[in-house]
């Protein structure tokens, strides 16, 4: 009896994290050793009618850099393998603290559109530590 309610208990735990979305590759916290100098990069994108709400994060993981982030809508035609910008918007944060993009745009049916996040963490000099590329889900309206 205990252990099939051990293992009805993991069958529901586990039911319930592929329901919430959750994974050991979730792109809002990279694990630690993945990434030297970028941390909390994400990508994230929701259509509600005709209106993309776009959002883009990225922050530094000491504070003696500058994290710049570059976020853009991207689409794609119905049938077409290629990706074009639609439009871009940038966020610079100092130290840990975080760059933050949340942005909207109209959105035009007969598309797929999705957001690309392009952190990049900078030294005190200006030169590039590290660059790091989120793209969130793909939104078709």
């Amino acid at each position: 009896m205990l252990k099939r309610s051990i293992c009805l208990s993991l069958v529901l735990i586990l039911a319930i994290a592929f329901v919430c979305g959750v994974s050991a590759d979730d792109d809002s916290e990279p694990a630690l050793d993945r990434y030297t100098h970028a941390k909390g990069v994400g990508a994230g994108l929701s259509i509600s009618g005709s209106i993309a709400t776009c959002v883009g994060k990225g922050r530094g993981t000491y504070s003696y850099t500058t994290t710049h982030i570059l976020v853009t809508l991207q689409r794609q035609p119905a049938g077409s393998s290629s990706w074009s910008n639609v439009t871009s918007w940038t966020a610079t944060a100092s130290g840990m603290n975080t760059a933050l993009v949340n942005e909207t745009y109209p959105a035009s049916s007969g598309y797929s559109y999705r957001v690309r996040t392009r952190c990049q963490i900078k030294d005190s000099d200006g030169n590039v530590l590290e660059t790091v590329y989120k793209y969130s889900s793909i939104w078709t309206i």
